[in-house]
């Protein structure tokens, strides 16, 4: 099993690619704005991770583990979706769109790993 560190370090490796990439292929990320993107990336991480890592660990026992997993990472692409759509002043619809792809492809290799 990862450590907390390690699962975060592996996040962040992931994630921000996700949101500069995303961000570059649909031409929602300027050339010039490419560090607050990665900023931006990094502190959504930064942010959300170890709540989930908390929250996995300690709450809603009751819960499925795949429940408590789709809540989690529910709460986690809102409040992400949050920190980009404020962050990097873009739509809503594009917050959103960056957290659930960047988040998606994160637990899919946690689940793999």
């Amino acid at each position: 099993m990862l450590s907390q560190t390690q699962a975060m370090l592996i996040s962040l490796g992931l994630e921000a690619p996700c949101v500069l990439g995303l961000g570059w292929a649909r031409r929602w990320m300027p050339k010039s704005q490419l560090p607050g993107w990665f900023l931006a990336a990094i502190a959504a991480t930064l942010v959300t991770h170890p709540f989930a890592w908390d929250f996995s660990v300690t709450h809603t026992p009751d819960l499925t583990p795949g429940g408590k997993a789709m809540r989690i990472e529910a709460a986690v692409v809102l409040a992400e979706s949050l920190i980009y759509t404020l962050g990097l002043r873009i739509s809503p619809a594009r917050g959103f769109t960056l957290a659930l792809v960047a988040n998606a492809v994160s637990f899919g290799v946690g689940l793999v790993l």
